[in-house]
């Protein structure tokens, strides 16, 4: 019971995008309907030409028998309706499936009876008949149900088999031909349709389910690695960062211009935590929240986190280096991390859902990056974090404080660059004595 409630909320997910798919793709094939009855008008026109004009200027004074023109107006009645009803109709995944299969039925009919109508004639050659039942099968390409490529196989495989009875001019080798004919083509549309419908399938789902969750969830959710999704407990590194006084710049700036600023700001954040293997949790006004260890877990997810953040600075002094040439003053951005145990997994409903996590150590990462503020610092971490880190990187001891929200009293360190490396700008004044490597794990 326990693993059933553990992937409840996930399967329901899951259940929702799959409805989505089925309502999306009853709304492709009612689109794939209309050009299939398109093409049947055209066929039907070059038919009439090619059996009334045509046939009466070849052939002279044909035997006319009433039958023909009168089924043929009877199917052209049909392919007018059926061109002007879809048109009209609302998808539905049913009348996915039951609509082709009633067209497909009065096609076949259409090309048997014209058949026997020339057999009554004498006419007893099948080519055309042949190629009629498989423009009928191809219809089923622009279809999305697989049923219809078998239903039209068959009946056209029955019309021919009839025809060829009522002419009494069955043959094993002619019926063998023609219907591994159909057979081979019908298969060949049945690989093709499901390749383009799964490709299909794949991008909606893959988009849809990214507008929830971190490109890494949505990997674990169509590689069916839902266990890794499941509320558990891991060892993460949390990262918070916000630009400083972004309230009082945007009051000043249209809203237009703000949400294009922070548009082009996400984005290049975005790339720069996933470049470094994390992934972008939210989005929190002018802020952000970042995790790495989750949802697959990784030993040096710290380094890679604090990696991130210098490089997250490196960009905003970019982004700075144009506004300033704009005569636009530079902004900055405060940076926390903090690594610590957190409840991590989906959260949600079926409806909508997302992959987070919870507990005393989102809160301090959080309250760190508030402390940038206070310290004139542009990447803190706590000591939790810095003890992680080996000597990759440069920093100093700024303190003991005071964590709201927390008991004890935590630990933090002003990170200023990687070991080895001359920092890009001058590090900020934090009240340590020196610049220093971070020690190794104890």
């Amino acid at each position: 019971m326990g693993t059933r409630h553990d992937t409840r909320l996930t399967t329901l997910a899951r259940a929702s995008a799959e409805y989505n798919e089925r309502q999306v793709l009853a709304a492709r094939a009612l689109e794939s309907e209309r050009r299939v009855t398109a093409v049947r008008l055209v066929a039907l026109l070059l038919m009439a030409l090619s059996q009334g004009l045509l046939r009466d200027l070849i052939d002279g004074a044909a035997d006319h028998d009433p039958r023909r023109p009168i089924t043929v107006a009877i199917y052209a009645v049909f392919a007018i309706s059926a061109f002007v009803a879809v048109r009209r109709l609302a998808a539905t995944p049913i009348k996915e499936r039951i609509y082709p299969l009633m067209a497909t039925t009065f096609d076949v009919g259409f090309v048997l009876v014209m058949t026997l109508i020339d057999l009554r004639h004498g006419q007893v050659e099948l080519e055309g008949m042949v190629t009629f039942l498989g423009l009928v099968i191809s219809y089923s390409l622009l279809r999305y149900g697989a049923e219809s490529v078998v239903y039209s196989t068959v009946l056209a495989i029955v019309a021919f088999t009839t025809a060829m009875q009522w002419a009494d001019a069955f043959s094993w080798p002619r019926w063998t031909f023609v219907v591994f004919g159909f057979t081979a083509s019908a298969t060949l549309l049945w690989y093709t349709r499901r390749a383009v419908r799964q490709a299909f399938v794949d991008l909606k789902r893959r988009e849809s389910l990214s507008r929830l969750v971190a490109p890494k969830v949505v990997d674990a959710i169509l590689a069916g690695r839902e266990s890794g999704l499941r509320p558990t407990r891991r060892v993460v590194t949390v990262l918070f960062a916000d630009i400083r006084n972004f309230t009082s710049y945007s009051e000043s700036r249209d809203p237009e211009d703000v949400l294009r600023f922070l548009d082009d700001y996400f984005g290049r954040m975005t790339q720069v935590v996933q470049g470094h293997d994390g992934s972008v949790n939210k989005f929190l006004g002018d802020g952000l929240m970042a995790l790495w260890g989750a949802p697959e877990a990784r030993k040096d997810h710290a380094v890679h986190a604090v990696r991130a953040a210098l490089d997250m600075q490196k960009v905003m002094r970019e982004i700075n280096g144009h506004r300033e040439a704009d005569g636009d003053p530079p902004l900055r951005v405060g940076i926390g991390v903090h690594t610590g145990e957190v409840a991590a997994g989906m959260l949600g409903s079926s409806s909508q859902s997302e992959y987070s996590v919870i507990g005393d150590a989102v809160n301090v990462a959080s309250r760190i990056e508030g402390l940038t503020k206070e310290h004139g610092a542009e990447v803190l971490v706590s000591e939790a974090t810095w003890m992680l880190l080996g000597d990759r990187f440069t920093g100093e001891r700024v303190g003991e404080v005071e964590v709201k929200g927390r008991r004890g009293r935590v630990v933090i360190y002003t990170v200023t660059g990687r070991a080895g490396e001359a920092p890009d700008a001058a590090p900020a004044d934090t009240g340590g004595t020196a610049t220093r490597r971070a020690p190794g794990p104890e």
